[in-house]
């Protein structure tokens, strides 16, 4: 323990006394620390794990969507090339007739 102005005069009892507040500060101290470190890193992989499927989850619905809408496209693409009729593609595939002949 530091011996300072005011501690000199202390008696031994007291700078006993002293000490130990001194040390039960410091462990309360890291103690406290080490908690809110903890929970700040266990907050910080929920959240990960968190973001991650949520952007998991929004990449599938949006694959999937841009999948459904390409095999849409290339299937009229390829009853477009056999002659089928514009009416009858956008009827079968969903899409619009317009989208139909710009293929």
């Amino acid at each position: 323990m530091p011996i300072n102005n005011e501690s000199a005069k202390y008696t031994p009892e007291e700078r006993r006394e002293y000490a130990e507040s001194i040390k039960n500060y410091w462990d309360y101290y890291s103690t406290m620390k080490t908690a809110a470190d903890k929970g700040r890193a266990e907050g910080r992989a929920e959240g990960l794990v968190e973001g991650r499927a949520e952007g998991r989850a929004e990449g599938l619905v949006e694959g999937r969507t841009e999948g459904i809408e390409q095999t849409k496209r290339e299937n009229a693409r390829k009853m477009k090339a056999r002659g089928y009729p514009v009416a009858d593609i956008a009827d079968i595939t969903g899409l619009a007739p317009e989208d139909v002949e710009k293929l």
